[in-house]
C-alpha cells in the first residue's frame, strides 16, 4: 500500500541567519531560520508587552523624528530637519543590536523596523519634491525630478509589500524562497548586489543611494546658502558629486527592487495558474531542499 504523501518540510540552504525584507533592512528575528535566529536572539523572559519592548519603542521615536523632520522641513529650517532626521538614521543602527543584546526579537519589532525605515525615506523624498517645486531650475527638470522621487517612494511600499508577503505566503506543500536565499535562480546582477548581505561593492552603493540619495536631493534644493553641516564639512563640489554617485546607486538599487516585486508577482500568478507541477521545478524552488516526512 502507498502511504499517504505527508507534509514537506522546506529547509533552507543558504548562508547567513538573516533575511531582510527590504533591499536595505536587516530584521532582528526571521521565522525562516529558527535554530540560528534562537541561538543569536532568544525571547524576553520578562512579562514587558512586546510592543513595550526598548527596540520597538526606538522605533516609535525613529517615526516621530520621521515627522518632527518634515515639520521643521516645513518651516524652512533644513539645518533642524537633518539634525533629526539624522538621529533617527542613528536610532536604525542600535535597535538592532539592542533587540539581540536585550532579547527582545519580535515579529512587531521586524515589521516596524521596515515601516520605520520606509517612512523616514518617503517624507525626506517627499520634503525634497516639496523643495523643488520652489528652488527647481526648469519646468522640465522639475517634472523629471518629481517623477523619479515619486516613482522612487511608491517602489519603497511595494517593495515592502511584496517581501513581507513572501514570508507567509503558501501553497499546498511549497514556500516561496524569500528573495535575499535566491541564491541560483535569481540573476547575476541580484545576487552580486544582495550577496553575503550586502558587503559587495556593487551591496554597498546600493545602499548607500538608497539612503544618500533621498538626504542628498533634499539639501541640494533646501540648503542653497550652503548651512549644514555637510556642506560645510565637504564642500559644494564633494557635495555636488556625492548627490550624483547616490543617484546612481539608488539607481541600482531601484533594479534590484523591480525584480524582487516581480518575482513576487510571477510567483502569484504561478499561484493563481494552479501550475504545481511547473511551479515546483521552477526558480522558486532552487534555494530550498525538500524533505519528506
Amino acid at each position: 500500500d502507498m502511504e499517504q504523501e505527508k507534509p514537506v518540510e522546506v529547509i533552507m540552504l543558504a548562508e547567513g541567519d538573516k533575511a531582510g525584507d527590504t533591499l536595505a533592512d536587516e530584521p532582528r528575528d526571521v521565522g525562516l531560520s529558527k535554530q540560528s535566529n534562537n541561538a543569536q536572539c532568544s525571547n524576553d523572559s520578562s512579562n514587558r508587552p512586546v510592543a513595550l519592548y526598548m527596540p520597538n519603542i526606538l522605533c516609535y521615536f525613529r517615526i516621530i523624528f520621521s515627522f518632527s523632520g518634515f515639520h521643521y522641513s516645513m518651516k524652512q529650517k533644513p539645518i533642524m530637519a537633518l539634525h533629526v532626521w539624522t538621529a533617527a538614521a542613528v536610532l536604525d543602527l542600535i535597535d538592532g543590536p539592542a533587540a539581540r543584546t536585550l532579547h527582545q526579537c519580535s515579529q512587531l519589532g521586524i515589521l516596524l523596523d521596515v515601516i520605520a525605515d520606509n517612512i523616514l525615506r518617503t517624507v525626506i523624498w517627499i520634503s525634497s519634491i516639496i523643495q523643488s517645486t520652489t528652488y527647481g531650475d526648469t519646468t522640465s527638470s522639475l517634472i523629471y525630478e518629481t517623477g523619479f522621487a515619486v516613482f522612487i517612494i511608491c517602489l519603497e511600499w511595494i517593495t515592502m509589500f511584496c517581501s513581507q508577503s513572501n514570508q507567509f505566503i503558501k501553497k499546498s506543500d511549497t514556500l516561496h524562497v524569500h528573495w535575499k536565499y535566491m541564491q541560483n535562480g535569481a540573476p547575476f546582477w541580484v545576487i552580486a548586489v544582495c550577496r553575503n548581505n550586502f558587503r559587495t561593492v556593487p551591496g554597498i552603493f546600493a545602499i548607500f543611494g538608497l539612503f544618500v540619495a533621498p538626504f542628498g536631493s533634499y539639501l541640494w534644493y533646501a540648503d542653497k546658502s550652503n548651512t549644514t553641516w555637510p556642506a560645510r564639512l565637504l564642500g559644494e563640489e564633494v557635495m555636488a558629486v556625492l548627490i550624483q554617485l547616490s543617484i546612481l546607486g539608488r539607481l541600482l538599487s531601484a533594479i534590484v527592487e523591480s525584480y524582487i516585486c516581480y518575482d513576487h508577482f510571477s510567483f502569484v500568478v504561478a499561484l493563481d495558474s494552479h501550475d504545481t507541477e511547473q511551479f515546483e521545478t521552477s526558480k522558486y524552488n532552487k534555494g530550498v531542499q525538500c524533505k519528506r516526512k
